[in-house]
């Protein structure tokens, strides 16, 4: 086969990531119908093992080389400015209009910014299961974390396996390997009946998606991709199967199953694998319908949308009623996002990716615009439009908890602020408190299987999920 020295635009992957950043946004809006809408992270890690392999491996078959500082100035100029932008405009909300949320949101402001909230987290014991009673509002920076940390590994890796071997064969061996262990690791660390946060956080039992990605890199190379239609219709039926599938887990996953963190994870990532290799293939039918126009305009500008999503939900929802569903709240957080998001693209993003010396003034001029006018919408499009416009009456004691519905309404669930320090912090308190008892009544229930042996293991199923309630949890992520 020849090898294509322009690289080919699979619009169908944008596609892909406007459905994944589209389910984590739902997941994170509490819609009944996304309840394993946090899958779609792991959606973004296979793809980002596959589109980062694939650039490198054709950088190695160009030039017998790859330049490294090149990929990470590139990586650089594509991830940070967003991310710096975001971090810079909560911390300056939170000083100015949240000063109760200013240590905690330093202590993750750093952690943003260096990658590595997921460790942060994991050192701290903070539950990624609690987390979305914690006041912080970058939580959901430790899935940046996990990718930057490949990014900063794995070209290191490939290029040393190349020039040792000479061979992408010996990669494709290593990286199974290695997505095997870190599969094995996940199942090793994961205990049935405990918190799974450990597993859920760490770069090492994660790694898997990622590298699953890069082995279809390895097998199915984007430049050698040819249009034959055999091939196409056949692809279209395995990605259109997967897809399928895709959409049911989203539906209908359940983020506290053992099975997820048991290889039920593992198995995700590998129909994803059939979902890109499809998609990537330029005859496929599937990836044409997957790569129409507004899906692609949404998955180019899905990085920013997934910067922004989960401050700006937090802030718009009161504390009371993360649990119910107000169409109005969902349309006005909606515009919010990509309204805010497409700024962002438009006026930092695509700016300092594409900049020259001649546009660097400018650059400067359009970076302080954006950020005082991000900072402005953010402040007058959560706390004016949450306090008055996003304020609806509780239709339901539940929805004064967000994750554990069996709770009763008390004093402190009656806080309807969104940025009520003090009735979070009171609901932080209780979901503790109840955290523990069902440690203890775990460990009663592990007590009564090691006396009273079953004839099956169906009763113990059913007395943990009396114990843990089997719910979407949301701001999972």
């Amino acid at each position: 086969m020849e090898l294509n020295t322009k690289r080919r635009y699979m619009g169908g992957l944008d596609g892909l990531r406007a459905i994944s950043v589209l389910a984590v946004i739902a997941y994170h809006m509490n819609l009944p119908w996304a309840g394993g809408g946090f899958l779609g992270v792991g959606v973004f890690f296979v793809l980002s093992g596959y589109l980062i392999t694939d650039l490198l491996i054709e950088e190695w078959e160009r030039s017998e080389t790859i330049n490294l500082k090149r990929f990470w100035i590139r990586r650089a100029r594509r991830l940070l400015p967003a991310m710096i932008t975001v971090v810079t405009i909560i911390y300056g909300y939170v000083f100015f209009f949240q000063p109760s949320l200013l240590h905690e949101t330093q202590m993750d402001a750093v952690a943003a910014l260096f990658y590595f909230s997921n460790w942060w987290s994991v050192f701290h014991h903070q539950s990624y299961f609690d987390s979305f009673m914690n006041p912080s509002l970058l939580k959901h920076f430790w899935s940046l974390a996990v990718e930057e940390q490949f990014y900063l590994i794995w070209p290191l890796l490939v290029l040393f396996v190349l020039r040792l071997f000479k061979s992408k064969k010996a990669l494709y061996i290593l990286t199974l390997v290695l997505a095997a262990g870190s599969l094995l690791c996940m199942g090793l660390l994961y205990h049935f009946g405990t918190d799974p946060s450990r597993v859920y956080y760490g770069t090492d039992s994660r790694a898997f998606s990622l590298l699953f990605g890069a082995i279809l890199a390895c097998i199915w190379p984007s430049r050698h991709l040819t249009g034959s239609k055999a091939q196409g219709i056949f692809l279209d039926g395995m990605g259109g199967l997967a897809l399928l599938f895709l959409f049911l887990c989203i539906g209908y996953v359940d983020a506290f199953e053992p099975f997820l963190y048991s290889g039920g994870l593992g198995l995700f990532s590998i129909v994803v694998v059939v979902l890109i290799s499809a998609l990537a293939h330029p005859s496929t039918l599937l990836g044409k319908w997957i790569g129409a126009r507004p899906l692609r305009w949404i998955g180019v500008r899905s990085y920013g949308m997934y910067l922004w999503h989960y401050p700006i939900i937090q802030l718009t929802t009161p504390a009371n009623q993360a649990n119910e569903v107000h169409p109005l709240r969902i349309v006005i957080q909606l515009i919010l996002i990509i309204l805010v998001s497409a700024l962002s693209y438009r006026l930092i993003e695509q700016p300092i990716r594409r900049r020259n010396r001649a546009s660097s003034g400018w650059l400067i001029v359009q970076q302080a615009g954006i950020g005082l006018f991000a900072l402005f919408l953010i402040f007058s499009g959560t706390s004016v439009a949450a306090r008055h416009a996003l304020r609806f009456p509780v239709h339901s004691k539940q929805a004064a908890v967000v994750q554990h519905p069996q709770h009763k309404g008390t004093q402190a669930d009656k806080q309807d602020e969104p940025g009520d320090a003090k009735g979070r912090q009171a609901m932080q308190n209780r979901s503790n408190r109840q955290r523990r008892k069902k440690q203890k009544a775990i460990v009663k229930h592990k007590h009564k299987v090691r006396h009273h042996a079953a004839p099956t293991h169906l009763p113990v199923e059913k007395s943990l999920r009396s114990v843990i309630p089997s719910c979407s949890a949301p701001n999972l992520i």
